[in-house]
């Protein structure tokens, strides 16, 4: 008896001897795994399977991080989960806020966003020390998934964050990406000053990767168009940037931003041109839906019914793909809150998947709603006769806030900013959809001498109308002869002569 109890004691401690070394080895991993990922990987390659559960989490931690770092494909999270199980998701520590930190890379390269976004958070939470590259990196992951989704309240914070984090750090690459982002953001926002300020400051960085290079460059040309309108200018600028190599020659944002460059200059030939490459050269659907929206406009100036039906239900159904982009990002937003609330609180899952059923399916019948009415409208254009058609419409408008908005910047009797304007225009456009295609399909109005007549049909003087748009004595009236050259006789006079 005393013989067996020897033998067991001994196993025992030939056990613990065993998975000291076995843990002494991934401790100096650990510390040359920064430095040296090739060594460190040759090393992991060559261990055995570890002994005891804290050995078995630090190497499943630590061989996912080696693999994550050499670009390894992940067929799935399961080894990480070893780690992130043992550590668990309550107690700050290093290698807790690493297990969760790395499930979320894991998941992020697996496409399961709103998994990889818990993981940050979870991270975030357990780092013992903020002042850390991985917290900064953390931070960075999550606020680019955040800006992804359209959150901005939530991407902002987090990214200003890493930048100050980043910058204590000395890390530029962080610091660089996190430019990037905000730069973006602005940009989205149509800060277009602001945006360019900071895009310039980031051209010549030598941190940056090729691809966010030719990011930075694409958002400058829309910067240049949308925000100077610089139309002439921008088309030489792609044409620079094609000739440099320094954008892809076929990129299809590029094209449709030239394209809209050509449109706005009167040259629709070119500008449909370019719209057709650019719909072969992306899938985006925003930027789909601009290009088959513009190709409508220029069917219906040209006159040519049975492209513009085609463009039309294009338009609608990269609508449909854009809508169904937006739903998500809010089930997004619903299902990481959820998540975190879950492991906080224990909230009943089948709960929660009964809201989002009724949330989606409220957004079809919404849609199919949507639909109808978008089918009455059609009707109703294609049917009208006259201008004056459509005066309930106008009358409508007249009692809107965005019709006192446009009286009340005419009444300061002052040079309007390019974005401001666009920004009015852009509300009337909106509230006058049916009028505008109307004008459009009917006349072959190009959008410029639509937005003049416009204004003429809620009553702005021409003199007011000169103002707003900017233009030269000469220039007011070259566009109303162009309008009064497209209208018939009595239309012309149902916008123009004084009842």
């Amino acid at each position: 008896m005393k013989m067996l109890a020897g033998r067991g004691l001994l196993v025992a401690l030939v056990g613990f001897a065993l998975a000291g070394c076995g843990h002494n080895e991934l401790l100096q991993i650990e510390r040359i795994m920064e430095s040296d990922v090739q060594k460190a990987d040759s090393m992991i390659q060559s261990m055995n399977e570890p002994a005891g559960k804290r050995n078995q989490a630090l190497y499943a931690l630590l061989k996912t991080q080696i693999d994550y770092k050499l670009y390894r494909t992940f067929e799935s999270d399961s080894l990480i989960r070893i780690a992130t199980d043992y550590y668990g998701y309550r107690h700050k520590s290093s290698h807790a806020a690493m297990a969760w930190y790395s499930l979320g890379c894991v998941s992020g390269e697996l496409g399961d966003e709103v998994k990889a976004a818990d993981s940050y958070h979870t991270a975030l939470f357990l780092f013992p020390d903020t002042l850390v590259r991985y917290y900064a990196l953390a931070q960075q992951n999550l606020g680019a998934i955040y800006l992804y989704h359209n959150l901005d309240e939530k991407a902002v914070p987090l990214l200003k964050s890493c930048r100050i984090n980043s910058e204590r750090l000395s890390d530029s690459v962080v610091m660089a990406f996190c430019d990037y982002n905000l730069a973006l953001n602005m940009l989205y926002h149509k800060k277009y000053d602001e945006a360019k300020c900071a895009f310039d400051e980031l051209k010549e960085n030598r941190w940056l990767s090729p691809g966010i290079r030719e990011g930075i460059m694409l958002q400058m040309t829309k910067i240049s168009l949308y925000g100077n309108q610089d139309y002439q200018g921008t088309i030489n600028y792609i044409d620079t940037l094609f000739q440099t190599d320094i954008v892809n020659s076929k990129n299809g944002h590029i094209y449709s931003i030239k394209a809209d460059a050509f449109y706005e200059l009167g040259l629709l030939d070119s500008a449909k041109q370019y719209y057709q490459l650019s719909i072969a050269n992306t899938a985006e659907p925003k930027t789909l839906y601009s290009c088959y929206k513009k190709l409508t406009e220029i069917a219906s100036i040209a006159s040519d019914s049975l492209s513009r039906t085609y463009y039309a239900s294009k338009a609608n159904e990269c609508m449909d793909s854009i809508t169904a982009i937006s739903k998500s990002n809010i089930i997004f937003n619903s299902l990481l809150n959820h998540s975190i609330q879950d492991r906080r609180k224990g909230i009943p899952l089948y709960l929660f998947l009964l809201v989002i059923f009724l949330f989606v399916g409220g957004y079809f019948a919404k849609r199919l709603y949507q639909k109808k009415k978008e089918k009455d409208n059609m009707n109703r254009i294609y049917n009208a006769q006259s201008i004056s058609d459509f005066c309930d419409e106008i009358e409508n408008f007249k009692q809107s806030n965005v019709y006192a908005e446009i009286l009340a910047a005419i009444s300061k009797n002052d040079s309007f900013k390019l974005h401001d304007r666009s920004v009015l225009i852009e509300k009337c456009h909106g509230n006058l959809l049916n009028v505008r295609s109307f004008l459009m399909s009917k006349y072959a109005l190009n959008s410029q001498e639509v937005d003049f007549c416009f204004f003429i049909l809620l009553g702005v003087s021409q003199k007011n109308c000169q103002l707003f748009f900017n233009y030269s004595d000469s220039g007011i009236r070259t566009l109303k002869y162009r309008v009064k050259s497209k209208l018939p006789q009595p239309e012309f006079d149902y916008l123009f002569v004084k009842k």
